[in-house]
C-alpha cells in the first residue's frame, strides 16, 4: 500500500521571512502531525520518504518514533520535480 500525506498546517507563506522550503509547521500543524500516529494505526509502513523541506519532515516526525522507521529525503517529492519520473519509481 502507498500512503501519501500532505504536510500539516505551516502558516502563511507570506508571513515567513525565510525560504519557503524552511517554513516550519504552525502550532495547529504540530497537533495535526501528532494525529498521524493514531490515524495510521493498522496500516503497515515499511519506508517513509519526504521531500527535503522542513514542514514535511516535521509532519512525519511523530511516525518514526512510533514505528521504528526513518525519514528518507526523496528529491522527486520536491515541488517542481517531474511527475513522470516519480511515477516511474518502483
Amino acid at each position: 500500500m502507498f500512503v501519501l500525506v500532505r504536510h500539516a498546517h505551516a502558516g502563511e507563506e507570506n508571513r515567513w521571512p525565510g525560504p519557503d522550503c524552511d517554513r516550519p509547521l504552525s502550532t495547529p500543524g504540530y497537533w495535526q502531525a501528532r494525529s498521524l500516529v493514531p490515524a495510521l494505526t493498522g496500516i503497515e509502513l515499511r519506508t517513509m520518504s519526504a521531500s527535503p523541506t522542513t514542514r514535511r519532515h516535521q509532519t512525519l516526525l511523530p511516525l518514526p518514533a512510533a514505528r521504528g522507521l526513518r525519514i528518507d529525503d526523496h528529491p522527486l517529492l520536491a515541488v517542481g520535480a517531474p511527475l513522470d519520473q516519480l511515477l516511474a519509481v518502483r
